[in-house]
């Protein structure tokens, strides 16, 4: 009887620069920690000469850079308390908004905008810089995802991630002084804080522990199953799947379903595509003239074109990846849907647009050192493939009936 193992892994989106088993390159989020780079914009933090503002990186949300470095000839009684007050600027590329902060993430509205242009003119070029090459860098994902995929003769290894987190450091103790070693209520002052702060270091230490021996258990964990993998085992095979998937830029964020078939040696692979709207739509540009950023759209077709080919290039990589982990993987079928609400029952239905079936022998006749000369929805269409691809290469629903038709179902 052949053995089913099905599971959902959820992928996040970022980037980083990444050393891992493939080189150098940049690549999503680290584990556990990804930094995100949104359409919605970039938080950039900004300096008022002579204000007191000091530069603060957030590693969450969105990206942060330091934006000081610029002359100042202005006097500290010169900066309007609103300059005084800015920490931070969000962009968005969506519709060229421009927007400063206080510290405490108030909306310091056109009166903090005006005050950033006149007292932090090059910080706010250099964030709208930033920002520039972060959308188009984002861009670029969309379209190169499978650009990265390894070839099939390549196999998954386990690499193991080091605990970077710092044991707390031992406290820093008061010390009794001349009046308290004689006055025995300073000294009880002095002892209670010295005892707070050895109960609040025991409890960072515990943290801290707590957090290395989850950490450890968890790499040992992945561990075994790699080992179980290369034996052969079909659970440890999708385990290796996901922990593979950690490390692939992941533009959007969603859901994928893993299904296999010991048997039948098949790997079956359902993602669920973002919303067309997640991907970004747009082109943007510096004034050439005074400070902002000036926003073209994409038109619709545009819109629907890029879909289709971020759809097809991140099955590409999806198969690929799947082939690495083991041998024993014979044929990949790789689907897409999308989920849409049915205007008769209001129900969010599956709606699928792509299913590829693809054999390891097919697979390793592709060219994986010119991936960059690749068109993924020529590729995948050299395969038994199911879509309805317009001439302008937008994508139609396709039916059940039409993926049955592509068999191992």
């Amino acid at each position: 009887m052949a053995f089913r193992h099905r599971t959902s892994i959820r992928i996040a989106p970022g980037f980083r620069v990444n050393i891992g088993k493939r080189g150098v390159g940049l690549s999503a989020g680290t584990r556990k920690t990804p930094l995100s780079l949104h359409r919605r914009g970039q938080w950039e933090s900004l300096n008022i000469p002579d204000a007191g503002v000091t530069y603060r990186e957030r590693i969450a949300g969105e990206t942060t850079r330091n934006a000081k470095a610029y002359p100042s000839l202005q006097l500290s009684t010169d900066i309007p308390d609103v300059a005084r007050r800015i920490e931070q600027v969000r962009i968005r590329s969506v519709d060229g908004s421009i927007r400063v902060f206080d510290e405490h993430g108030q909306d310091l509205g056109e009166d903090g905008l005006q005050a950033a242009k006149s007292f932090a003119a090059e910080s706010l070029r250099k964030a709208l810089d930033t920002h520039m090459q972060g959308h188009s860098a984002l861009l670029e994902s969309f379209r190169s995802l499978h650009a990265q995929t390894p070839s099939p003769e390549q196999t998954a290894t386990y690499l193991p991630t080091t605990f970077e987190e710092p044991a707390p450091e031992p406290p820093r103790l008061r010390k009794l002084g001349l009046i308290e070693r004689f006055m025995s209520k300073k000294r009880g002052e002095v002892e209670r804080q010295n005892f707070a702060t050895l109960l609040l270091h025991r409890e960072a230490t515990k943290n801290w522990q707590s957090a290395k021996e989850e950490h450890e258990q968890f790499e040992a964990e992945r561990k075994s199953a790699y080992r179980l993998c290369q034996q052969g085992d079909w659970s440890a095979i999708t385990q290796v799947f996901e922990d593979v998937l950690e490390d692939i830029d992941w533009p959007t964020e969603g859901d994928i379903a893993v299904d296999t078939d010991e048997l039948k040696r098949l790997f079956s692979i359902e993602v669920e595509l973002p919303d067309i709207e997640q991907v970004p739509s747009e082109d943007v540009a510096a004034y050439k003239r005074g400070i902002g950023l000036s926003v073209k759209p994409f038109p619709q077709r545009k819109k629907q074109q890029r879909f289709c080919s971020y759809a097809h290039s991140m099955l590409f990589r999806l198969i690929g990846e799947a082939f690495t982990v083991h041998s024993d993987i014979n044929t990949v079928l790789a689907t897409a849907f999308k989920t849409e609400i049915n205007d008769a029952t209001g129900q969010a239905d599956n709606v699928y647009l792509i299913s590829v079936l693809v054999h390891r022998k097919q697979w390793t006749r592709l060219n994986f050192q010119n991936l960059d000369a690749v068109d993924p929805i020529i590729a995948l269409g050299r395969f038994n493939i199911a879509r309805s691809l317009t001439k302008m290469r937008t994508l139609i629903p396709i039916s059940s009936e039409q993926i049955s038709a592509l068999g191992f179902q």
